[in-house]
């Protein structure tokens, strides 16, 4: 796919819910996005301007500096896009329709324009990952729809190249740094399509196994730390759920990082500092709360760290910048909406509220 469809931004001043701390300061503001279409809405990536990238109703969008003003992306000829990730230049990767909603293709948002990638000779492909050059990775099918791969493309969106699998039919890259080390997941040989976590080598070189109970790979950050979610290090008889975890340098040494009470937690998102984000179930298994792990606090629920707003719950959070701003979905109980969010690390003490201000650049 080489087509490049000039799609204009429309800009639609969005409705926000700022919820800034009072006076015992909560140590991050919440910006909840007001859903384009419907009520569903979801924040998958934010870059370091805090550009979020998400969808709301099957409608793709970028937002401006700090989650202000929404541009939708449109689409590639069909009824709904998916962004899932934005790079420090603004440039957007996800996937879409195509004409007819005959096929899904993967794009690079660039300069205005939503670019299909293309595929690896099959029907369909989708976008997850981009890095500062315009490489995007995920999953595209091969000749005959028989399998689909963990592609990486060169920069601004070219040709995609197949990494291949870990000697199974399928794989899929998930995220991919400056350097070019995709992580994702791919089938190993055996009867029983079991898959695992794996790290390229740079340039989208080889896949390495991350080993230790590691199955799935979502993110990686510039020094080629991978979080995601494997078996519980100390699994044993009777042991259920799967956890969190983040690795050093290049994918080794995995560390487990447990959960906030309940059976189940991953990890979606690592900054350059080693932050990390995700989601986790509360003691009980209640409910999904999204987390935040740092070496100084350990894993801490994000709903702890911000005033709580009409009903709604952090459930998830995807992706964390430099600066520390953190995108997800909170969920509202009450009527099950759920909305992108934004939060931003507080920077005084000052008690305000904003609410269902409009605001524009």
């Amino acid at each position: 796919m080489a087509i490049m469809r000039n799609l204009t931004a429309v800009i639609v001043s969005t409705m926000l819910i700022c919820i800034v701390p009072s006076i015992n300061a909560s140590p991050y503001t919440l910006k909840l996005l007001q859903n384009l279409y419907g009520m569903f809405g979801e924040g998958h990536s934010v870059n370091r301007k805090g550009q979020v990238a998400g969808d709301s109703g099957g409608r793709g969008f970028l937002t401006g500096r700090d989650g202000n003003n929404v541009a939708v992306l449109g689409t590639l000829g069909g009824d709904q896009s998916y962004p899932y990730a934005v790079n420090d230049k603004g440039e957007v990767a996800g996937y879409s329709y195509t004409l007819q909603n005959a096929a899904t293709h993967a794009f690079l948002f660039t300069h205005g324009n939503l670019k299909d990638i293309g595929t690896l000779g099959g029907t369909y492909s989708f976008g997850y990952g981009v890095n500062a050059s315009g490489q995007v990775t995920g999953e595209a099918y091969t000749s005959g729809n028989h399998s689909f791969h963990a592609f990486l493309s060169r920069k601004n969106g070219g040709s995609l190249s197949d990494l291949g699998t870990l000697g199974g039919t399928n794989s899929y890259g998930q995220a991919v740094n400056s350097r070019g080390q995709v992580v994702g997941s791919a089938e190993i040989p055996g009867p029983y399509q079991e898959h695992h976590a794996f790290i390229s080598e740079p340039k989208g070189g080889p896949l390495h196994d991350l080993g230790s109970g590691a199955i799935e790979a979502y993110g990686v950050n510039e020094a080629g730390q991978v979080v995601g979610q494997a078996i519980p290090s100390k699994s044993g008889p009777g042991t259920i759920g799967l956890h969190a975890y983040v690795t050093g340098h290049d994918g080794k040494n995995l560390v487990d990082l447990g959960t906030l009470g309940g059976t189940l937690s991953a990890a979606y998102g690592i900054n350059r500092r080693g932050d990390v984000v995700g989601y986790s179930l509360i003691a009980g298994d209640l409910e999904h709360h999204a987390f935040l792990f740092t070496a100084e606090n350990g894993m801490q629920d994000l709903n702890q760290l911000v005033k709580p707003q009409n009903g709604f719950v952090l459930s998830y959070a995807f992706a964390i910048n430099a600066e520390g701003q953190i995108t997800g979905v909170a969920v509202n109980d009450a009527n099950q909406e759920s909305r992108a969010f934004l939060l931003t690390p507080s920077d005084d003490d000052e008690s305000e509220d904003i609410d269902n201000e409009e605001f524009r650049d």
